[in-house]
């Protein structure tokens, strides 16, 4: 019986990370900012950098670097103070996040260009 317990985590555990690999893979590539809105204006320059998802879950926006993870539709980058979760949009082609800093709402709009570079 202890065998059988064994053996159901294993599997459990097996599919987890299989999971979590998965939509890590999917997720990554390149993303250029490509629309920003602040305070209900929209039409702002994008001067956003470029964000790069790598497919062993970390990732680089200009000189910010860290990990990042999923969760449904939400992505979540360690290291990202102000931005908060951003939300994965047209089957994973647009990355969008909205915060509020210094008293103003932002919305910014990342677009898929490609996959990341080969690690």
């Amino acid at each position: 019986m202890n065998l059988l317990k064994s053996l159901s985590l294993v599997l459990i555990v097996a599919v987890i990370v299989v999971s979590i690999s998965a939509r890590a893979e999917s997720s990554s590539g390149k993303y250029r900012c490509w629309s920003m809105n602040v305070g209900g204006y929209g039409g702002g320059r994008c001067t956003s950098p470029a964000l790069l998802l790598n497919s062993n879950g970390t990732y680089v926006m200009g000189s910010e670097k860290g990990t990042y993870s999923t969760k449904g539709n939400q992505l979540i980058l360690s290291q990202s103070k102000i931005r908060g979760p951003g939300r994965f949009q047209e089957n994973g082609n647009q990355i969008v996040f909205e915060y509020a800093y210094n008293g103003k709402n932002y919305t910014i709009t990342y677009l898929r260009l490609g996959d990341a570079p080969v690690e």
